[in-house]
């Protein structure tokens, strides 16, 4: 069953004694929300058309102008890299996720947002998930290796020859005016097969 924020907000008076709002920020008005049969409210996904995400970096989108941390991996960093072996690395492999996930948007012939935790992401962002064709884009990114598992604490130096004992995939291509920005010359924009 799918109910208004009303409906739901009256229910939470009901059995808490308190208003939703006090708990849930109150820009969840628009967000549709569903009753499991536990009592418990849960997010419904959200059909997006790919035009309406802005990819941020490979782990990060904006939608409707609110910026929203993708939940499950970590990817690269591209504007703040925290590598201490390479950092200029970690922002060429952050520069490749970013493609990435941008590739795999715009070519989906489905695409779902599910809010998980609203400001939960860090830094006031929403936490989601992404569902890309019916699969959730952090199990692709980890499958891909363009992303890793995300756990609390744990710190990828994304700068490595290979993180985690993983490899990288290294034909992702970096747009030219990226590369640009980088200082890359043609020789990095290739994959190390290709060179």
């Amino acid at each position: 069953m799918v109910v208004g924020f009303t409906m739901l907000e009256t229910l939470f008076q009901r059995v808490s004694g308190g208003p939703l709002g006090a708990i849930v920020q109150p820009d969840l008005a628009s967000r549709p929300v569903q009753l499991i049969d536990d009592g418990v409210a849960r997010f419904v996904p959200q059909d997006v058309l790919p035009h309406l995400l802005e990819v941020i970096d490979g782990d990060g989108v904006k939608k409707d102008g609110i910026s929203c941390r993708l939940k499950g991996y970590d990817a690269p960093e591209i504007f703040r890299p925290r590598s201490k072996t390479d950092p200029r690395l970690e922002m060429v492999r952050g520069y490749r996720a970013l493609h990435r996930l941008r590739s795999l948007i715009r070519d989906a012939t489905s695409l779902q947002i599910v809010m998980v935790k609203p400001r939960g992401g860090g830094f006031g962002r929403d936490l989601v998930s992404l569902i890309v064709n019916g699969k959730d884009v952090s199990v692709t990114a980890c499958d891909e290796g363009w992303g890793r598992v995300w756990r609390k604490g744990q710190k990828i130096d994304w700068g490595e020859e290979m993180p985690l004992g993983l490899p990288f995939p290294d034909d992702f291509p970096v747009e030219d005016s990226v590369a640009s920005n980088l200082g890359l010359n043609e020789e990095d924009k290739m994959s190390p097969s290709a060179a």
